[in-house]
C-alpha cells in the first residue's frame, strides 16, 4: 500500500498521487512503539515517536518475554544484537 504525503498538496490543495510520505508519528513508546519507529527510519521515513508518560518507568515490572517473530522483528531493523547482549535466555 503507498501512502501519500499530506503535506505535499497539488493543484487545489489536494494530494498529489504518488507522492511519497517523508515523515510518520509514532504514537506510544513501549515496545513496539520505538521498534516501529526505526523500521521507518530504514526506509527512508523520518519517526517521531510520542508517549503518554513524561519519563520511564523504571522499576516498573520484573520481565519482558520477546517471542520468536518478536526477535525477528528487531533483527529486521538491526537491534536483536544489542537486545540479546542484554537479555537471559
Amino acid at each position: 500500500m503507498e501512502m501519500l504525503d499530506t503535506n505535499d498538496s497539488g493543484k487545489n490543495g489536494h494530494r498529489t498521487p504518488g507522492s511519497r510520505v517523508r515523515t510518520a508519528l509514532v504514537i506510544g513508546g513501549g515496545v513496539a512503539g520505538p521498534v516501529a519507529a526505526l523500521a521507518l527510519r530504514k526506509a527512508g521515513i523520518e519517526a517521531t515517536v510520542y508517549e503518554a508518560y513524561p519519563a520511564a518507568a523504571d522499576g516498573v515490572g520484573a520481565w519482558l518475554g520477546l517471542a520468536p517473530n518478536g526477535l525477528a522483528a528487531l533483527e529486521t531493523v538491526g537491534a536483536d544484537a544489542a537486545v540479546r547482549a542484554v537479555g537471559h535466555p
